[in-house]
């Protein structure tokens, strides 16, 4: 799967699973996975093998070499893809193990059929605004928002929400700009 621009990390090797050595673009798409919750392949194409995103240096790619790195981490039991509804196309999100070799913290995301095309589009939003940007602003998800003010005030014991802390409406995503301007 090499000549795609794909680097091995520093000092030889990145993170394995399953005796495979994940490349610095596997681990890449797996946080965005996991950072995103649903993604598809048009938004990993984008994300990690074209322009947006912030993956400046990679070659764009062809859907089936986007295709073939995704399977490569189904293979490895780090993502599921599943075919949700008819004539859309199937998303993509962690299991247990990739959520785990993320790093991010977060949990693999369920599926909410409610909320499956606003959060699909939301990704489309966050890539679009990203490639339109300077360099080095990042996306946060809500996924990261929720899990860091929600972390700080569920109770260590139960796991459940303590009392009085209501945070209120929380933003699809936080554009962090080079300057830590924050715009919701």
């Amino acid at each position: 799967m090499g000549g795609s621009g794909e680097k091995a990390t520093k000092n030889g090797g990145g993170a394995k699973a399953g005796g495979v050595r994940l490349t610095a673009r596997d681990q890449r798409i797996l946080r965005f996975v996991v950072s995103h919750g649903r993604v598809t392949v048009h938004h990993v194409g984008r994300f990690a093998f074209g322009t947006g995103g912030g993956e400046e240096g990679f070659d764009p790619a062809s859907e089936s070499a986007v295709y073939r790195r995704l399977r490569k981490l189904k293979r490895l039991g780090l993502i599921r893809h599943e075919r949700i509804l008819w004539n859309q196309p199937g998303v993509f999100r962690a299991t247990e193990a990739g959520a785990r070799m993320s790093g991010t913290g977060l949990p693999p995301a369920g599926i909410d059929l409610a909320d499956l095309e606003h959060d699909t589009r939301v990704v489309t939003l966050s890539l679009s605004i990203l490639g339109s940007s300077l360099y080095g602003a990042r996306w946060i998800t809500e996924r990261e928002i929720r899990h860091a003010v929600l972390g700080r005030t569920r109770s260590t014991e139960t796991g459940l929400m303590r009392a009085g802390k209501g945070w209120g409406r929380i933003p699809d995503g936080v554009l962090l700009g080079l300057g830590g301007e924050r715009v919701a």
